[in-house]
């Protein structure tokens, strides 16, 4: 009953939010917004019995709807506000000063370069981040307190627009999501003694440092190949990816493998439930274990944002098994997303991270079931090659799902989609949850460099399979297609999209009905 509220506060509070953020004249909407909520109100407040439960339903909804939009477009100025007058102390801090003195609280290691985030307090005892990019060599740790010298530059607000395409794509947008108020290039680097940080700081110190010692043990242990695809998908360490292969991997429609995603969490999740397959154990029991088995990797990887937000997506489908209804994971896609929206109103504007993990996730709770409905295909599951076939026939419907949520939004953000990205991922899908199970068992048995090399040496061989299919698919000319979808079609593709989901389901439930 509750469930079309949710999704009208969810999708009211994120257009707010990002209307506050894109457009100059979000006042204007937030006056038309509670105009349109009161008038939605007093027609549901007059309705007579004679309307259905549904049609009353609509206008509550519609009225919960703009009153979320309205509230989404205070939470977004509010925020807005929050970062000019943060950007203008940043300012006031750094006039007439070079050096700063702070706590690596991340580390980004490139090809040819590092980022090193840093932590500064100023003088009136506010915090700021700042971004310093410098050489491979020394390498600096998470915990360490440093002093540098050199340029400051600041990092202006830049609003995204919604109107064409990659303007929302740029550093100074993804540092205003990082709460980045600066950038330092090259500067001069001194190590400082450390200082004392809580015991929740020490923790996530040593997991992040421990992460760069994940990517140098299968280093040893496996192939370049082997390691980069390994950590990649175990940590999001893509640090080994030439950049040829980073656009292999984008141009075939694979870069999403390489990175820690609601994708990854899904596959370990999957694997899970098919050994437990094999156990008597009971579903509450089983759910339970596989919900902590994503804490425990969501504390492996540090809990960063990203990670945190596919975890909680992940256990979003879990519930779905665990109440026997669709409903509970929609329900809580929606909420955990609405959550995220209050707690970070960037994300709304500036994550397309989020944005992705979100549209993925409702692909795969909405569209997949329906496609699953109407393309339906009977098969003796009793019969092996009929089971295999049948299970990669599943794995087409779960990427054609997203696929078809996902691309006008990459088209959109981006200005092109990969063509045969749905191809790539059959061929390389059924193969990734082995190389994130070999990556794992690499590592674990580092200590025995013969044991680890047996499993490196597989791993190789798994990954150069799937860097193989991301250069084959990346080389053909029409493997990238460029376009250019307007905002406008953006919206009236997912309109359209909703109502078609709303009318099969409508469909199946008098199909139903009917044959009671």
């Amino acid at each position: 009953m509750y469930y079309r509220y949710i999704i009208a506060i969810t999708l009211g509070v994120f257009c707010g939010t990002l209307l506050a953020y894109a457009c100059n004249f979000s006042s204007e909407i937030f006056l038309v917004s509670l105009f349109l909520f009161l008038m939605n109100l007093i027609v549901f407040k007059f309705k007579n019995k004679s309307y259905t439960q549904n049609e009353r339903g609509f206008s509550l909804a519609l009225s919960i709807f703009f009153f979320a939009v309205s509230f989404g477009i205070i939470l977004g100025q509010v925020s807005l506000y929050k970062d000019l007058v943060k950007a203008q102390k940043f300012s006031e801090f750094i006039s007439n000063k070079n050096n700063l003195t702070g706590i690596v609280y991340k580390v980004k290691h490139k090809s040819n370069s590092q980022e090193l985030f840093l932590n500064v307090n100023s003088e009136t005892k506010n915090n700021f981040n700042i971004k310093i990019v410098t050489n491979n060599i020394p390498e600096y740790n998470i915990g360490e307190t440093i002093s540098v010298t050199g340029d400051i530059s600041t990092s202006s607000v830049i609003l995204p627009s919604i109107t064409t395409n990659n303007n929302s794509i740029n550093t100074e947008n993804l540092n205003k999501l990082s709460d980045i108020s600066g950038e330092m290039a090259f500067p001069k680097i001194s190590i400082l003694e450390g200082s004392k940080n809580s015991v929740f700081d020490e923790y996530l110190s040593k997991i992040k440092n421990s992460k760069g010692q994940f990517t140098k043990r299968l280093e040893k242990s496996s192939s370049v190949h082997g390691a980069a695809l390994g950590s990649g998908t175990l940590i999001g360490d893509a640090s080994l990816f030439s950049k040829d292969e980073t656009s292999n991997f984008r141009l075939s429609g694979l870069s999403h493998i390489i990175v820690v995603s609601g994708f990854n969490v899904t596959i370990i999740i999957l694997v899970l439930i098919y050994l437990f397959s094999f156990l008597n154990i009971e579903l509450k029991f089983r759910i339970s274990i596989l919900i902590l088995s994503i804490l425990l990797f969501m504390g492996f990887i540090g809990f960063e944002s990203s990670i945190v937000r596919a975890g909680f997506m992940a256990i979003a489908l879990l519930l779905s098994y665990l109440s026997g209804r669709g409903h509970a994971a929609r329900q809580t896609l929606f909420l955990v997303s609405l959550s995220m929206i209050i707690l970070n109103p960037r994300i709304s504007a500036y994550d397309i991270s989020f944005h992705l993990s979100f549209l993925a996730t409702f692909g795969i709770l909405f569209v997949f079931p329906i496609l699953r409905s109407l393309l339906k295909i009977n098969l003796d599951k009793n019969n092996f090659f009929q089971k295999i076939f049948h299970s990669l026939y599943e794995i087409f419907l779960v990427t054609l799902a997203i696929e078809i949520v996902t691309i006008p939004y990459l088209g959109f953000t981006f200005g092109y989609i990969s063509v045969l990205g749905i191809f790539a991922n059959i061929l390389v899908l059924p193969t990734l949850a082995i190389i994130m199970l070999l990556g794992f068992l690499t590592f674990v048995f580092s200590f025995s460099f013969f044991i680890s090399s047996i499993f490196g040496f597989i791993l190789s061989i798994f990954s150069d399979y799937i860097f193989w299919i991301a250069k084959i698919f990346s080389e053909f000319s029409f493997s990238k297609l460029i376009i250019n979808f307007s905002f406008l079609f953006l919206v009236i593709y997912y309109l359209c999209l909703i109502l078609f989901l709303i009318f099969e389901t409508k469909r199946k439930e008098i199909k139903k009905y009917l044959d009671k």
